[in-house]
C-alpha cells in the first residue's frame, strides 16, 4: 500500500528495467477506499524498458492520485503497462478515480505499449478517472506532445460497467476514453473496448498520422471518434454505434460540429482534409454462380454507390453492418479498393462474400485515402434480398470482378433505371 504522500506514490527517473507489480497505490490496503497521493500514482521520467503490472494477478491498483500513471521524457521508450486497474476499486464495483487522467504519455515518450499485443490476459481496466471540480483531464488515456509518437494502446477496457445484483452501474472516465492532443503523431489505438465514457470515445484535438482501428466504441456520451484538427488520421475497421446524447450516434465527426455534408469536387480543407464519404444508393444480397460455372453458389452482397473525390488516387472503402436483432450492434464486414478512374464522381458496384450479414441490416461505409485520411460515415441503407428466378445473366462489376448470376431480367432493368434516376447515363 502506497498512499498519503505529498508527491507521487512511485517516481522513477533515468533508471531502466524497473518492474512495479502487486501494489495498491492511492487506496487503503483493502483497495476499497481512498488513501490518496497528491502527485501521480506512478511517474516514470526518461525511463525505458520497464514493466508496470503484468499478467492478471500481477497488476497494480492505481486509484485516487493526480494522474494514475505518467510516462514522460524522450528517454521513456519501450515501457509496458498491462494488467492494472486504474481508477476503480479492486473489485471493479465503484470509481476511485484519479483526479486527471488514468494514463498520460507526454513530453516525447515513445514506443511504449499500454495493454497487450498478444492473447494473454494482461489488459488494463481504465475507468472512473476525472474530477468534475477540475477543468483538466478526465480521460482514460491521454497522448500529448508533438514528439510523443509510436505508442500503442491495445486491448484495454477504457470505461467499464458492472451489473451488481443484476443491476447496472457505469464506471466512466469523466470526459472521454482516449484523447490525442498537442500534435502527438504516429500513435496506434487498436482493439480496445471503449464504452460508457462521459464524452467522445476517441478525440483527436490535434494530431497527425494516428491509427485508430478495430476498436469497439459504444455507449459514450459524445461521438464515437472526433477529429478536431490534424490530418492523415486513419479510422478503420472499428465497431462504432450507440454514442452521443440520446444515442444520436455520429460514428466519426470531422470538426466536432456534427455530420459534414459532402462538397462537389472535395476541395474543402479541414480535419482529415474533410474527405467526402461515399454516397450509397443500395445494398443487396445476391446468390451468384462461381466464375468457373461449376453450379455452386455464393451468398454475396453488392453495394452500389458513388464517390465525389479527386480521381487521381486509390481509396480504401470499409463496409459495416448494423444488425437489427440481438444487441443492434455494428460490425466491420470487409474492405475493398476503389481504383483510380477518370470518372468523377466515381461510380462503383462492389461485391464480396457476406455469409453472416442479416437481411435488414443497415449498411454504412467510410473511405480512407493513400495519405491515411478517413472520411465520416456514409448515410445508412437497408440490406435487402434480390429477387431470383432461373435464367443466367452476365453482370460486370467495376470492371474487375465478373460473375454469373441467376438474376431476374426485370431486376437488371430496374438496376439500370436506378442508375439513370440517380443521374448516371451509363
Amino acid at each position: 500500500m502506497i498512499g498519503n504522500f505529498a508527491g507521487s506514490g512511485i517516481h522513477v527517473e533515468k533508471t531502466n528495467f524497473i518492474t512495479i507489480q502487486d501494489c495498491f497505490i492511492g487506496t487503503n490496503r483493502d483497495g476499497t477506499h481512498f488513501n490518496s497521493n497528491l502527485g501521480d500514482g506512478i511517474n516514470l521520467f526518461d525511463t525505458c524498458d520497464s514493466m508496470i503490472g503484468g499478467l492478471r494477478g500481477d497488476g497494480n491498483l492505481i486509484s485516487g492520485n493526480s494522474n494514475g500513471i505518467v510516462l514522460s521524457g524522450d528517454g521513456s521508450i519501450g515501457n509496458v503497462i498491462k494488467g492494472n486497474l486504474i481508477g476503480t476499486d479492486r473489485f471493479l464495483e465503484k470509481s476511485l478515480g484519479n483526479t486527471f487522467n488514468g494514463i498520460e504519455i507526454r513530453l516525447g515518450a515513445s514506443e511504449n505499449i499500454v495493454g497487450v499485443d498478444d492473447s494473454s490476459t494482461g489488459f488494463n481496466v481504465i475507468a472512473g478517472n476525472g474530477d468534475s471540480a477540475s477543468l483538466d483531464g478526465g480521460y482514460g488515456v491521454r497522448l500529448t506532445g508533438s514528439d510523443t509518437q509510436k505508442n500503442t494502446i491495445t486491448q484495454n477496457l477504457i470505461g467499464y460497467f458492472n451489473p451488481p445484483g443484476g443491476g447496472f452501474m457505469e464506471i466512466s472516465n469523466l470526459r472521454g476514453g482516449v484523447i490525442i492532443d498537442e500534435s502527438a503523431t504516429l500513435n496506434t489505438i487498436l482493439e480496445n473496448t471503449i464504452r460508457f465514457n462521459g464524452g467522445h470515445g476517441v478525440t483527436v484535438i490535434s494530431g497527425t498520422k494516428n491509427f485508430i482501428s478495430e476498436n469497439t466504441i459504444r455507449f459514450n456520451g459524445g461521438d464515437g471518434v472526433t477529429v478536431i484538427s490534424g490530418t492523415k488520421n486513419s479510422i478503420r475497421k472499428n465497431a462504432i454505434d450507440s454514442n452521443g446524447p440520446s444515442v444520436q450516434d455520429i460514428p466519426i465527426d470531422l470538426g466536432n460540429d456534427g455530420a459534414t455534408p459532402n462538397d462537389i469536387g472535395d476541395d474543402d480543407k479541414g480535419p482529415n482534409d474533410l474527405l467526402n464519404h461515399p454516397d450509397i444508393i443500395s445494398a443487396d444480397i445476391l446468390y451468384l454462380y462461381d466464375n468457373e460455372g461449376t453450379g455452386s453458389t455464393q451468398r454475396s452482397m453488392i453495394i452500389r454507390g458513388r464517390l465525389e473525390v479527386h480521381s487521381d488516387k486509390d481509396y480504401r472503402m470499409d463496409i459495416f453492418a448494423r444488425e437489427k436483432s440481438g444487441l443492434n450492434a455494428t460490425k466491420y464486414v470487409g474492405s475493398t479498393v476503389l481504383p483510380v478512374t477518370s470518372e468523377v464522381p466515381l461510380r462503383f458496384d462492389i461485391i464480396f462474400p457476406s455469409h453472416d450479414v442479416e437481411i435488414g441490416s443497415q449498411i454504412t461505409t467510410t473511405i480512407t485515402d493513400l495519405d491515411g485520411n478517413t472520411s465520416e460515415v456514409s448515410h445508412p441503407v437497408d440490406l435487402i434480398q434480390a429477387n431470383f428466378v432461373p435464367g443466367r445473366v452476365d453482370i460486370l462489376f467495376d470492371g474487375v470482378n465478373r460473375w454469373k448470376g441467376t438474376l431476374e431480367p426485370t431486376d437488371l432493368i430496374n438496376l439500370i433505371a436506378d442508375w439513370k434516376a440517380a443521374g448516371d447515363s451509363n
